[in-house]
C-alpha cells in the first residue's frame, strides 16, 4: 500500500520538479504545491479501514492527522473571519464558522477538490464523512510539512476562494426546524410544536415561547419575536440534543 502510493505520486527517480508532470500528478493539483515531505499526506489520506501497519506493527490511520487538523482549521476560519468582516460581533463570526466548519459541508468541499481521489482504502460511498474527516487530515498533515502560513494560504486560495461566497452564505439563515423534520421522517419519529407563551414587548412587538417535542419528549425550547423564529430556535436547540448540529 504505502509502495503504490508513492509510486503513484511521488516517482522515485523525478528529482527536479517538471511542471507537466507536476500539473497531471493528483495531489500536486489538490495542494497547488510540491511537498517536502509526502509521508505526512500519505497518512492523511490513509483511511482506518485500509489497516495498514508500520514496520513496528503500529497501526497507520489519519486519525492523529484530522484531529490536529480540525484545531487548525477552525483557527484559520476564525483568522480569514475576523478579517473579513472587521464590523461583525462574536456571535456572527461563530455562527458563520459553525457554517464553514459543519461536517456536511466539509464533506462536499472535500469532494469538490478532488480528495475521493485520494483516499486510501475506503470505498463505500455511504459515509461521505471520511472524505470531510480526510480534509482535516490534508489541513494537518500541510501544517507539519509547510507550517501555519501555508495552511492558511490553501484554505484561502484552494478552498474559499473557489468554492464559498462569504457574503451569500451571511445571509443565509439554516433552516433548523425543515432539518429536524426531515430527520423526524426517516427516523420514524412524530415532530410537534408548541407555543407556550406570547410575551407583549415595547413598540408592538410580541416575543413568542415555543417548545418542540420528539415523541412525546421536549428536546427544544426557542423564543423569538416571530412564532417561526421561536420554533426555529427551538429545532436548533434539539438537533444540538440529538447531536445534529
Amino acid at each position: 500500500m504505502i509502495k503504490s502510493f508513492f509510486n503513484t505520486f511521488f516517482p522515485k527517480r523525478r528529482i527536479i520538479s517538471d511542471p507537466v508532470s507536476d500539473s497531471q500528478n493528483p495531489l500536486i493539483s489538490v495542494l497547488g504545491f510540491v511537498p517536502c515531505d509526502p509521508q505526512y499526506y500519505y497518512l492523511a489520506f490513509l483511511h482506518k479501514s485500509a489497516l495498514v501497519k508500520d514496520n513496528k506493527g503500529q497501526k497507520l490511520d489519519n486519525e492523529r492527522l484530522e484531529f490536529l487538523g480540525d484545531a487548525l482549521l477552525q483557527a484559520v476560519i476564525s483568522d480569514v473571519l475576523y478579517h473579513h468582516f472587521p464590523s461583525q460581533d462574536e456571535g456572527f463570526m461563530t455562527m458563520m464558522r459553525s457554517k464553514l466548519v459543519k461536517r456536511e459541508n466539509l464533506d462536499e468541499l472535500a469532494e469538490k477538490i478532488g480528495l475521493p481521489l485520494l483516499v486510501q482504502g475506503h470505498k463505500s460511498n455511504n459515509n461521505r464523512h471520511v472524505y470531510g474527516n480526510a480534509l482535516e487530515a490534508l489541513i494537518g498533515a500541510i501544517y507539519l510539512d509547510k507550517g501555519y502560513g501555508a495552511c492558511k494560504q490553501f484554505v484561502e486560495s484552494r478552498i474559499l476562494a473557489r468554492y464559498v461566497n462569504l457574503a451569500r452564505l451571511a445571509k443565509t439563515e439554516e433552516n433548523f426546524k425543515s432539518k429536524l423534520i426531515e430527520w423526524g421522517q426517516k427516523q420514524h419519529k412524530t415532530i410537534r410544536f408548541e407555543l407556550i407563551a406570547e410575551e407583549p414587548q415595547a413598540d408592538n412587538l410580541i416575543k413568542f415561547h415555543s417548545k418542540v417535542y420528539v415523541d412525546d419528549i421536549e428536546l427544544g425550547l426557542g423564543v423569538g419575536f416571530a412564532k417561526r423564529k421561536a420554533e426555529q430556535n427551538a429545532s436548533k436547540q434539539a438537533l444540538r440534543k440529538l447531536n445534529i448540529v
